[in-house]
């Protein structure tokens, strides 16, 4: 196993709009199904081969607020550019070494320019409340919020992705 360690992740958008957001806004990505897929077009007497990178299902979790910071190519903030369209096909995931990765996300189009295999949810990521750590022992509701006090995303608007072609 591989590990590189994430710098910023690119959207690219069916109407050829950008945005990016850094690796320190996402808590938690998957992608699924990640398999090659070979391309051969024959123009003008040139063969050219293409590889890509297809996922079968993409999720992100990302801090909204923090994503907002960043604009797209024509000054719409990233967080609500996410949340307003469901029209992501690519994904550019960039590394510190220097190296990215796009991979194209799977797209059905019922509706014109949109991908109707893409959700997403906005939700405030809460710390557990007084009745939910009242019901576990004492030793487990001190640990959850020992995790809550240190973790970055708490109290924070979290923007769910997700594009699923099993949907």
């Amino acid at each position: 196993m591989t590990e590189k360690k994430l710098e910023k992740v690119e959207f690219g958008f069916e109407n050829v709009e950008s945005g990016e957001v850094s690796g320190d806004a996402i808590q938690e990505m998957k992608i699924v199904g990640l398999h090659q897929v070979g391309h051969r077009d024959f123009n003008d007497g040139y063969v050219s081969f293409t590889e890509n990178l297809e996922a079968d299902s993409f999720l992100i979790e990302l801090d909204y607020e923090m994503a907002n910071q960043n604009l797209t190519d024509t000054d719409e903030p990233v967080g609500e550019r996410l949340h307003a369209y469901n029209d992501i096909v690519d994904v550019t995931l960039y590394f510190e070494d220097g190296t990215s990765e796009t991979i194209n996300l799977p797209w059905l189009e019922l509706r014109r320019d949109e991908n109707d295999w893409q959700s997403s949810e906005l939700r405030t990521n809460r710390p557990l409340n007084k009745e939910t750590l009242g019901r576990m022992s004492p030793d487990l509701a001190k640990a959850m919020q020992r995790i809550e006090k240190d973790d970055g995303f708490m109290n924070r608007k979290i923007l769910t992705v997700h594009v699923n072609k099993d949907k």
